[in-house]
């Protein structure tokens, strides 16, 4: 499950996106092949554009989310991208996990090829000092679009690192056993199968699956606004979505 300003999308039982207006309605259903594995979901930064990494199948597939129609680009390397990326116009600029820099124009013939560290930072520089400064932590998750992650230091703290901040905030009282974690405005999701401990100004709050579900995701629509991915232990496809307001928590 992740979302965009405008939309919410989740794995349609690996063969596509499903895609949910903020009010859960859902708008479209995108068939893109069987066994699609999402490991990353590259957004663009205004919105408009998704792209799906399946390094499993060694493709890529672009979605116009205006339009809803999508593209298949069959990518040749052995290199796996991280979760870090930079988008503008028809540019994808990813990491991969030996360090490298690789750019993918988004145009046809879709062209994917390594670049130096010179070129990687003509394209944003800013971006190339944030990539390089995660190489120092234990990076949980990343922001790419607010040059932030998410990070663990060895005594199993987390905390939200801003780079163009260059600041820490530090989640405090949670508990072990969580499986995700999100952040946003000083606020921290901690999902457990049984509990969300939402972290806050005010202390923690704590939130309940349905009876006969687990949770599986959590994300921010808002800084106020949390949509929640829930299912049944033992059937994967039944899955429950709902919306919480944490100012009425």
């Amino acid at each position: 499950m992740n979302n965009s300003k405008d939309y919410i999308f989740i794995n349609d039982n690996y063969q596509g996106l499903v895609l949910l207006s903020h009010g859960l309605q859902v708008l479209e259903e995108i068939f893109i092949f069987q066994d699609l594995h999402m490991y990353h979901v590259y957004q663009k930064h205004n919105g408009d554009n998704l792209l799906i990494y399946s390094p499993e199948e060694d493709q890529m597939v672009l979605i116009d989310l205006k339009t809803k129609k999508h593209e298949v680009i069959k990518i040749v390397t052995d290199e796996i991208f991280s979760s870090a990326y930079y988008w503008k116009d028809n540019i994808l600029l990813m990491v991969g996990f030996d360090g490298g820099f690789y750019k993918l124009c988004l145009e046809e013939p879709y062209i994917l090829r390594e670049v130096t560290l010179d070129d990687a930072r003509k394209i944003s520089p800013s971006f190339i000092s944030f990539s390089i400064t995660l190489r120092k932590y234990h990076v949980l998750k990343v922001y790419s679009d607010q040059q932030a992650c998410l990070i663990k230091n060895s005594t199993g703290q987390v905390s939200f690192f801003s780079y163009p901040q260059q600041e820490e905030v530090m989640a405090k009282n949670f508990s072990d056993g969580w499986h995700d974690v999100e952040s946003n405005n000083n606020t921290f999701l901690f999902i457990h199968e049984k509990k969300i401990e939402i972290i806050h100004a005010q202390g923690k709050t704590i939130l309940q699956p349905s009876p006969n579900y687990i949770f599986l995701r959590a994300r921010f629509l808002t800084a106020n606004q949390i949509i929640v991915l829930s299912s049944k232990p033992g059937n994967s496809r039944e899955c429950l979505l709902e919306i919480y307001y944490l100012s009425s928590l």
